[in-house]
């Protein structure tokens, strides 16, 4: 059919040809440029919200540090953590404690842990649990979780909101004092829990807003003592520096129904 047409109209097939070539080259080129300027403008977008993220999480972070070091100087606070740790102590002897009082207090208590938490926390696990992988040895930790879980008339979830059970022990005396103070200062920073944990007398966690199970328990030698709580305790046991402070990074916590949870502990 070519060998039909003329010379002329041969040479401008051929120079049509080229062009189209041509342009198809060059469109290939620019895209090919386009899309790697575009990959590029990209991917400089994803650094720096990722340097701008990590930036906020460290000032958060950061935010956090200096409140546990502000709120563990503070001469409240200390005053607290005595008076919750010598009430601790005592407040078995304070109350005679009979060995009827004790039957029923574990009774109440079990009942709690079984249709209460084992409710809640079994879910999360996604494997049986019983009461034993949890159960306090320490009686003076299922008193204080007698008193102030168990026996709470507050809802689960709402066990902050007591404010002193009534019993007349020295420790709920400083309980009434002291709790509506740092539940406030949680509520308005947004924590979960803060926590008062006795450097001196067994590593008990003398005190705690929301009172989950492990309040009262050591987290020395304790049901929780394999916990990053307690990692984060024994991290910052005894160190001297001011400025010093422990961060652990999330776990799943069982006494907060395997949620996961990080900690951040300050030593005296």
């Amino acid at each position: 059919m070519l060998k039909r047409l003329n010379i002329g109209t041969k040479i401008l097939i051929a120079f049509v040809s080229i062009a189209i070539v041509a342009v198809v080259l060059v469109g290939l080129v620019s895209y090919q440029i386009g899309s790697a300027t575009l990959e590029e403008e990209a991917f400089n977008k994803l650094i720096a919200v990722r340097e701008m993220k990590a930036g906020q999480i460290e000032d958060y972070f950061q935010e956090i540090a200096n409140q546990v070091i502000t709120l563990s100087e503070d001469r409240m606070i200390i005053d607290a953590m005595r008076a919750f740790d010598e009430g601790l102590h005592s407040i078995d002897n304070e109350l005679g404690i009979t060995d009827a009082d004790r039957e029923r207090l574990d009774t109440d208590l079990r009942r709690y842990y079984e249709e209460e938490f084992l409710e809640r926390l079994i879910p999360n696990l996604g494997e049986e649990a019983s009461v034993s992988d949890y159960w306090p040895e320490d009686e003076e930790a299922r008193l204080m979780q007698g008193l102030y879980i168990a026996d709470n008339p507050y809802s689960t979830g709402s066990k902050h909101l007591l404010d002193n059970p009534g019993d007349g022990s020295s420790y709920s005396q400083a309980h009434e004092l002291y709790h509506p103070i740092i539940r406030d200062f949680l509520e308005r920073f947004g924590y979960h829990d803060i926590f008062l944990v006795d450097v001196d007398t067994g590593g008990h966690i003398s005190y705690s807003v929301f009172k989950e199970v492990d309040y009262g328990t050591s987290l020395l030698d304790g049901p929780y003592a394999e916990t990053n709580f307690a990692e984060a305790y024994r991290a910052a046991l005894g160190v001297e520096d001011p400025g010093y402070v422990h961060l652990v990074d999330f776990e799943p916590y069982a006494p907060s129904y395997n949620a996961p949870a990080a900690f951040i502990a300050r030593g005296r």
